[in-house]
């Protein structure tokens, strides 16, 4: 992909924050799931805020935390110059308790993230949750197949616009439950899984969700094989049809085919161009 501009799509990111005991937890490093956690929230907030293109789009957050209760931290706001120190005092001042219902916290994410929102200057809003937790529930349905089941169903039931919403998951600490959040991202559209554990690497994954939400260049990418199979990275199989959510600015992309007959393979590949929003073919 060639160097592309910043999108101008006005974004609405909502947090939904694991704040039960376990999060209390030290890892190897010193320091504890909830730092590692509060750490990331803070850093998008001042990447989007430090951005150095004054053409940066609208950016708003919602912030929630749940243990067995769900408790609204920061209701939806832009993200200013203005407004980011007394942000990062409400995520600072935030402490684990109690026991962890993610299944409480899964149903009220689902529902607020499909709740209709009013276009920001004619543009529809580009929404994004990040749900940010050690994964091990302990109240509420416990049962992680179920919990997975679920929200499979839920997926199903969504309009394709809502099926375009971005869904990321980040496990704390090595004893977070992989399985859970690895399976609802992969029942999503658009749904990315992460794991965090050293505070080092929340860098690495706060910089790489932002840059993803502003610097796409292509988005909705579709590769059709004819006479072979390609790849799929997500379920670790092959198939002869590969939906990406997108692909960011400035970054090349490797994909593998095999087939009986390489030299009669074809392949179809669409896209959405993020910035034009124009059919790519």
């Amino acid at each position: 992909m060639k160097d592309t501009p910043m999108i101008k799509t006005p974004q609405y990111i909502l947090f939904m924050l694991d704040r039960s005991q376990s999060m209390s937890e030290e890892t190897e490093v010193k320091s504890t799931k909830m730092e590692q956690a509060k750490h990331t929230i803070k850093n998008i907030v001042k990447l989007i805020v430090n951005s150095e293109d004054e053409e940066c789009p609208p950016v708003f957050i919602q912030i929630f935390v749940f243990d067995d209760e769900i408790e609204e931290v920061i209701p939806k706001i832009q993200i200013t110059k203005e407004n980011m120190g007394e942000i990062a005092d409400k995520i600072n001042s935030i402490k684990p308790r109690n026991s962890t219902n993610i299944e409480k916290a899964l149903e009220k994410t689902h529902e607020l993230m499909n709740t209709t929102q009013e276009p920001i200057n004619k543009e529809p809003i580009q929404k994004t949750e990040i749900f940010l937790t050690d994964g091990l529930p302990t109240v509420g349905d416990t049962n992680i197949s179920r919990l997975i089941k679920k929200q499979l169903e839920k997926s199903i039931t969504l309009t394709p616009a809502q099926k375009d919403n971005n869904h990321i998951y980040i496990g704390y600490g090595e004893d977070h439950n992989g399985n859970l959040l690895q399976s609802i991202s992969l029942n999503k559209k658009n749904g990315y899984y992460y794991f965090v554990d050293k505070i080092e690497n929340a860098g690495l994954i706060f910089g790489e969700i932002m840059h993803s939400l502003l610097y796409p260049a292509l988005k909705n990418i579709n590769i059709k094989v004819e006479n072979g199979e390609i790849y799929d990275y997500k379920t670790n199989g092959w198939t002869t049809n590969l939906y990406i959510p997108s692909i960011l600015s400035e970054t090349e992309k490797t994909y593998h085919i095999r087939s009986n007959n390489p030299y009669d393979v074809k392949t179809d590949i669409t896209a959405i161009n993020a910035v034009t929003t124009e059919d790519y073919k």
